[in-house]
């Protein structure tokens, strides 16, 4: 656990249509590319009906 940095987030997305992970990279990748804050996201910019998120903090 000391490996991973001190926040991470966690976000799920679902769809009643398949979707595929390498959409979903390519949509994260461009977003990157346009500076997009993605980790400071409510809602990440993938075509997904239902999007919800967590974000965990390690302690010291």
């Amino acid at each position: 656990m000391d490996r991973l940095p001190g926040q991470v987030t966690l976000h799920v997305l679902w769809a009643d249509a398949p979707f595929s992970g390498k959409d979903v990279a390519r949509r994260l990748s461009a977003a990157e590319r346009a500076a997009v804050p993605l980790g400071r996201l409510d809602r990440l910019p993938v075509d997904v009906e239902v999007q919800s998120h967590l974000t965990l903090y390690r302690l010291p």
